[in-house]
């Protein structure tokens, strides 16, 4: 079995995808109350790599401000949110939409854990983070919000793939976000764990990986 290194300079900001030029809407609010979002955080097949997204009232929560401060200051997202990336939420590489009736695409949140990090950590942490934020810029919100954490789930039974989570062609930004540097494409072709734990035995995610060339890899 190949062992693919994981560098350790990986940067957030290639890893804002912005998947729509405008945000959701918020659904509107007629008690005036608080927003309970809920916030869920996944372990995966990939080593130290989870996935987070928010949900409110049973839909896709509304992130948008959230998302403008990773896009525009994505090392600080990183350093203080531990979150790396934002792309779209996806179940069988189909992306979601926030909800049956709405067209707004789900986010999905990427966070690049290190050694002894599980998805309560990561998620427990994201929590903390969104309630201070919103608490700090009410003014970005029509209403109150507030966050709770629900474990997703961090066990051999509950990780998946990648593109479990997220679309083939953002695993692949993500696996060459991650890997590329230290690992050659035909070291990498030849780890059927690593693979695996990226796009599990998706042939079409396989097959983008495999249509890479050296250069296209390192690029």
């Amino acid at each position: 079995m190949t062992k693919a290194k994981k560098q350790s300079n990986t940067k957030a900001t290639d890893l804002y995808h912005p998947t729509r030029s405008t945000p959701a809407p918020i659904t509107k609010n007629n008690t005036g109350s608080t927003w309970v979002n809920v916030i869920k955080t996944f372990g995966s097949l990939a080593d130290d790599m989870f996935f987070t997204y928010v949900t409110c009232k049973n839909e896709g929560a509304y992130v948008a401000p959230q998302k403008r401060f990773i896009k525009n200051d994505p090392d600080d997202a990183a350093e203080n949110w531990n979150i790396h990336g934002v792309f779209d939420r996806v179940e069988n590489n189909i992306p979601l939409t926030v909800s049956p009736s709405r067209d707004y695409m789900w986010d999905c949140f990427v966070t690049y854990g290190s050694e002894g990090d599980t998805a309560e950590s990561i998620g427990a942490h994201i929590t903390r983070e969104f309630n201070l934020f919103a608490k700090e810029n009410s003014d970005e919100f029509k209403f109150p919000q507030k966050y709770r954490f629900r474990n997703g789930g961090d066990t051999a039974s509950t990780r998946h793939p990648v593109n479990h989570f997220i679309s083939n062609e953002d695993t692949l930004v993500v696996m060459k976000s991650m890997l590329s540097e230290g690992n050659t494409h035909e070291k990498l072709a030849a780890s059927n764990d690593t693979l695996e734990s990226f796009f599990g035995s998706d042939p079409n995610g396989l097959s983008l990986f495999h249509e890479l060339s050296e250069d296209e890899w390192k690029e």
